[in-house]
């Protein structure tokens, strides 16, 4: 599904590169639900960023379904992938159905109206978060967890085969989190979609996801494998433990 090579991500100042992290080979297969996990600074959000399209790399490739990314237009790129970001969205007076309708923004040209299927889709993907009967309310009534689910049906809604999430779970209270990492995998698991999505939920995460891509800071690069395997080689503990816990071969934080 996505195919990195020698990827390096950060960002140009003039002449000058900032350079994230260096020469990153990645791969995300269909179907699997994946955790970018690492400490704060580390470039989790830059990474993201980058390979939906929202800021170039410094260098190297990145392959959509074998496609360079580098030559695919807006269109085309808005079709393979969707992005859901950090920012907790409040629009006055826009309503939920009308938010997840912008999901079909590719597909509905200029004037952007709604066809039949649209809005089935629109109504498919409120089904699938739960949001359905929110449909007519406004957008800034909800609660944060709620807002949240909507902007996943936004992403469902766009139809694409790769789902990206940025801390998706940050402004939730534990019930939601735990209730959108479930989400998550089921739409791994049921739709066959390609998640990628960065957390400081670790337990979480290690508990939920089907792979890791656990990130060093300073340019450390990425180590990728199952959860179970970054915890049984100590790699988790390496980069988040501390002399005040540590992380169990379970993933459970454990205070000393």
């Amino acid at each position: 599904m996505i195919t990195c090579e020698h990827l390096s991500i950060g960002y140009r100042q003039g002449k000058h590169c900032h350079v994230v992290q260096d020469d990153l080979q990645l791969q995300v297969n269909a179907g699997e639900l994946i955790a970018l996990i690492g400490p704060n600074g580390c470039g989790k959000s830059t990474l993201l960023r980058t390979l939906s399209g929202l800021q170039k790399p410094l260098s190297g490739k990145i392959y959509f379904r074998g496609l360079d990314m580098s030559a695919l237009s807006l269109a085309e790129l808005s079709r393979l992938q969707s992005i859901v970001l950090t920012q907790n969205v409040a629009i006055e007076y826009c309503k939920v159905f009308q938010m997840v309708a912008l999901g079909r923004s590719p597909y509905t040209g200029r004037l952007g109206r709604l066809d039949a299927q649209d809005k089935r889709l629109v109504e498919e993907a409120l089904d699938r978060v739960g949001m359905r009967s929110y449909a007519q309310k406004n957008l800034s009534d909800l609660s944060d967890g709620e807002r949240q689910r909507v902007m996943i049906a936004k992403a469902l809604a766009q139809n694409t085969p790769l789902i990206f999430l940025d801390e998706p779970s940050s402004h939730l209270d534990l019930s939601n989190r735990i209730s959108l990492h479930a989400l998550l995998g089921d739409l791994a698991k049921e739709m066959g979609k390609s998640i990628l999505f960065s957390t400081h939920e670790l337990e979480l995460a290690l508990h939920t996801a089907h792979k890791a891509w656990l990130m060093r800071a300073a340019a450390g690069g990425i180590e990728q494998a199952s959860p179970q395997e970054l915890l049984a080689r100590g790699s988790v503990q390496a980069v988040f433990g501390n002399d005040d816990y540590f992380i169990s071969s379970d993933g459970r934080v454990v205070m000393k």
